[in-house]
């Protein structure tokens, strides 16, 4: 068996994803789309690099789909700008399936610009925090902005909804994505008008007032395209960026995106238990299904840091998931002596019957452990909340019966007559 610290875990994800072994690795000091996971990880480089080169394929996953299926390929798309494109994180992967030359990226940050340029050999363009103060000539026809309005106060919401929807091209394509007011805790009353802004956030370069933490309805997003870039049809793909943010697709004016896609994006799945049977043993259980056909996946295949690799094809009924279909996965693995296998770099991947692929975890056996039991305590919290809130809701309705009942001519006759019975000393009762 090898070492843990030969297993390449970028190069692994890279090789899955058909992307080639030439991607730039270089991500630059000053990427907060590598600070995050970093603290995450503990301050293990490596295992942030794979979180971070993971939500880059998945990302450019999603683009490949939605590309086919509005214009059938890529070599239709003659123009793509990447909207706070941030240091490259998805650049690095764009260049090696569209040219550089139709590539353009903006972002507030200079230092970003430069490395985009430099290493790229993509067109910059500076932004700036007012919309109506961002210099662009020019349309195109892929416009994307993710995860930057998940971060925007609603005066720059809107303002940017119009901005960036004007940039789009004829036949072109706005896509953006957005937090939805449902990713907020259970029991919380949602705001009236559907616009939640709370002024923090992960970034350590911008103002928080500028750029903090952002939750929308549905109803909002409409209206504020209504009245930013109005006559544009207007999409929304649920949890379809990262399986987290919602995906908004925006067209030109007075064309219509019918039908909407049907995206695959992978089956859906968690890493559910680590576990050590015995010194010289660890135990991976978790579940998988692949949405797009209500089954089981084709495959969970998981690669562990020591070199070895495990295929999954045979999966087991769930009685405690809702859906009846066999979807879950356990497996056992022998320890080499003296092994300390918890920093072990683990990629778990799963493969969908039509080809589609999703990354369950890219991390380590330890980070595995951590995510699991926090997705356990998660699950343990929202239930309690649920009970509470349905406490609550049961407790105002006997309240309001309550009400109801003592304000009824039969409750007052009642209530006359035990009065007249404890004024003669016939009962104490109420």
């Amino acid at each position: 068996m090898n070492g843990p610290g030969a297993f390449d875990l970028v190069g692994l994800l890279l090789e899955r994803f058909g992307l080639p072994a030439t991607v730039e690795r270089e991500i630059a000091a000053e990427d907060e789309m590598l600070l995050w996971p970093l603290e995450h990880h503990g301050g293990d480089l490596a295992l942030a690099r794979a979180d971070y080169f993971a939500d880059g394929v998945r990302i450019l996953s999603l683009l490949r789909q939605l590309v086919a299926w509005r214009w059938g390929s890529w070599e239709r798309v003659g123009s793509l700008l990447d909207f706070a494109a941030g240091y490259g994180r998805l650049t690095r992967l764009l260049v090696h399936t569209l040219p550089p030359e139709r590539l353009a990226v903006a972002e507030i940050l200079p230092g970003a610009l430069d490395f985009q340029r430099e290493r790229f050999g993509v067109a910059t363009l500076p932004s700036t925090a007012q919309p109506e103060r961002f210099a662009c000539a020019r349309t195109f026809q892929l416009v994307l902005a993710g995860s930057l309005f998940t971060h925007l106060p609603r005066a720059a919401f809107t303002g940017w909804l119009g901005r960036l929807a004007a940039l789009v091209a004829p036949g072109g394509l706005l896509v953006f994505s957005a937090h939805d007011l449902g990713l907020r805790p259970a029991g919380e009353p949602p705001p009236a008008d559907g616009f939640l802004f709370e002024p923090r956030s992960e970034s350590r370069a911008l103002a928080r007032e500028e750029y903090g933490s952002t939750w929308v309805s549905e109803a909002f997003v409409r209206a504020a395209l209504a009245e930013a870039a109005p006559g544009r049809d207007c999409l929304r793909l649920p949890r379809a960026y990262c399986g987290f943010q919602d995906l908004y697709l925006v067209g030109a004016p007075g064309e219509t995106l019918a039908p909407p896609p049907v995206l695959d994006l992978g089956p859906d799945g968690h890493v559910e238990k680590v576990a050590f049977p015995g010194r010289e043993r660890l135990s991976l259980s978790g579940w998988a299904r692949d949405p797009s056909t209500d089954s089981p996946p084709a495959a969970v295949e998981l690669h562990l840091g020591d070199g070895r690799s495990l295929s999954l094809t045979r999966f087991s009924v769930r009685p405690d998931l809702p859906w009846p279909g066999p979807c879950g996965w356990q497996t056992e693995v022998e320890l080499p002596a003296a092994a300390n296998p918890g920093s072990w770099p683990l990629v778990v991947l799963a493969y969908g019957t039509g080809g589609s692929r999703s990354i369950l975890h890219a991390g380590s056996v330890a980070s595995a452990h951590v995510a699991a039991e926090r997705a356990r305590r998660e699950a343990l919290f929202a239930e309690a909340s649920r009970r509470h809130v349905r406490l609550g809701w049961e407790h105002e309705v006997l309240r309001a019966r309550l009400a109801a009942m003592e304000a009824s001519r039969f409750w007052k006759l009642r209530c006359g007559w035990f009065a007249i019975k404890r004024a003669l000393g016939l009962t104490e009762e109420r």
